[in-house]
């Protein structure tokens, strides 16, 4: 099995910006990463909170939800998987996760 830093080289070479990266500019992205291992039901962001962090799944599903106030639960949006990226919000100086 490959390791994690592999596992990330991987994923960043199949995706937009990053697969135009030289191999030297990738490793020094990849040594600026964090992985953030999830459970099951964990919010990575809610609405309206400051946006500071760009998300890129590593591995597994992550649901993108919206909270509809006239029907008082979650609506899915979309089910992200491997190299989908969320949270460019946080390119926004002052941005909010949408």
């Amino acid at each position: 099995m490959p390791s994690e830093q592999e596992q990330i080289k991987e994923v960043l070479t199949s995706i937009f910006p990053f697969r135009l990266l030289k191999e030297e500019e990738l490793s020094l992205v990849i040594a600026q990463l964090e992985t953030i291992p999830l459970e099951k039901n964990r919010f990575v962001y809610k609405e309206e909170t400051s946006a500071d962090h760009l998300f890129i799944i590593l591995r597994g599903r992550v649901s993108l939800t919206r909270y509809n106030d006239e029907e008082d639960k979650e609506d899915l949006i979309s089910i992200l998987k491997t190299g989908d990226i969320l949270g460019f919000d946080m390119l926004d100086e002052d941005g909010e996760y949408i």
